[in-house]
């Protein structure tokens, strides 16, 4: 019997993610364990660089991609 993996699953897997929600504009960091409101942004402005800063770093581990992220939306005011 084949068993899928469930998303909980799969972030362990695949290490730290930035969640980012438009229905809740939230953004969440699973290798910190942290999550916030999105403020002074779109969803797509926090996509957008989220997705620029994992371009330009695919070399940082989880937790140090996820303190960037952070690190570059408290910057902006975003969170």
């Amino acid at each position: 019997m084949k068993k899928e993996i469930n998303d909980q699953e799969l972030d362990l897997v695949s290490g730290g993610t930035v969640y980012i929600s438009r229905d809740k504009m939230r953004v969440g960091f699973s290798a910190l364990g942290e999550k916030y409101n999105l403020k002074n942004c779109t969803f797509r402005q926090a996509n957008d660089l989220a997705q620029d800063l994992w371009e330009a770093n695919q070399t940082l581990g989880d937790a140090a991609f996820d303190a960037l992220v952070k690190s570059e939306m408290q910057a902006r005011g975003w969170i």
